[in-house]
């Protein structure tokens, strides 16, 4: 979130740019030099003077509120912040989200959600305040609330990875594995090499293999978690215990992980997309419709292989050997 709001402010610093206001142009690029180094303090002190000349700046407020934030000093923050939002002129939504920011921080969780609140009510089509809202939310433990505010955001703003991400978490541990493994191949699929991709990919192969306990080659017991009939998603979730189990089956045995991982991956997306006619939401309208897109164009293998690249050498070596099929898989992309 603080790179958004660095690069926000860089990008809107050309706006300040008339004969007037020449001088407070450098106050503000001087005090993002400044916290680009994080000498924090010294941001604010180069702010400040800016606000001798020019008290009603709100980008000065606004960009104070943003090195207290750096600094851990939350009640400043919302103090800097909650002076932008009187103006109700520029930078609001960066001031909605550092001050919802500071006040979670600060243990305020309701006063937190009502800063959120008031910025979506603002800005209902920005997915930032919807994310940060969720996070708010998951940590305060209401899980629904959040799922809300996370199915939303997704919605405004699909390669956005960390509310995929986060949506994971949720739905793991509210036991429904399917869901959560739609949302760890979409996470991976945006953020495939990032430390938060090592957790993602443990995380997706502990849900496959879930129920699963192998005691020996020849005997596996199975723990099978019989879903309501009317969940969307039981057939699914009863097929991939068994896809996972039919692992060591004789047909099996001379297959890497790689392959399986693949050929199940292929299997379950398969069965989602027979059952995805009338249902609506993201994980049928984006998930299961992009996935199934995939694979109709051929390019499902090269999407498992680059979506678990942490895994190692023998996923990088397939994807160093397979170039044009990576470069055929990102053409698509761009189509």
């Amino acid at each position: 979130m603080n790179n958004y709001f660095l690069l926000l402010g860089l990008f809107l610093l050309p706006l300040i740019g008339t004969a007037q206001t020449d001088d407070l142009d450098t106050f503000v690029r001087s005090g993002i030099e400044l916290h680009e180094t994080g000498k924090y303090k010294e941001a604010i002190k180069m702010y400040q003077k800016g606000l001798k000349k020019h008290p009603d700046a709100a980008i000065l407020y606004y960009e104070i509120a943003y090195a207290y934030i750096a600094l851990q000093d939350y009640p400043q923050a919302v103090s800097y912040s909650d002076k932008v939002l009187k103006q109700k002129d520029k930078y609001l939504l960066e001031s909605y989200m550092i001050k919802g920011s500071a006040l979670d921080n600060m243990g305020k969780t309701k006063a937190a959600i009502k800063a959120y609140e008031k910025g979506i009510k603002a800005f209902p089509n920005h997915y930032l305040l919807r994310y940060n809202l969720a996070l708010t939310h998951f940590n305060n433990q209401d899980h629904d609330l959040a799922e809300e505010q996370l199915l939303q955001a997704i919605m405004l703003n699909t390669n956005h990875s960390s509310s995929h991400y986060l949506l994971s978490f949720i739905t793991a541990e509210a036991n429904r594995r399917v869901e959560s493994i739609l949302a760890l191949y979409f996470f991976l699929f945006l953020e495939p090499d990032s430390g938060r991709s090592e957790n993602a990919y443990a995380m997706l192969d502990q849900l496959w293999n879930k129920g699963v306990e192998r005691e020996s080659e020849k005997k596996i017991n199975l723990t099978l978690e019989m879903l309501e009939e009317s969940d969307d998603f039981s057939s699914a979730d009863l097929m991939i215990t068994l896809l996972a189990a039919g692992k060591t089956i004789e047909k099996n045995r001379d297959k890497t992980e790689e392959q399986l991982f693949y050929e199940n991956t292929k299997a379950i997306f398969s069965q989602l997309a027979e059952t995805q006619e009338g249902k609506t939401g993201v994980w049928w309208e984006l998930y299961t419709r992009f996935f199934n897109q995939v694979a109709e164009a051929g390019h499902l293998e090269a999407f498992c292989y680059y979506i678990t690249q942490v895994k190692g050498e023998a996923v990088t070596t397939w994807l160093d050997s397979h170039a044009d099929q990576l470069e055929a898989f990102g053409k698509w992309l761009e189509e």
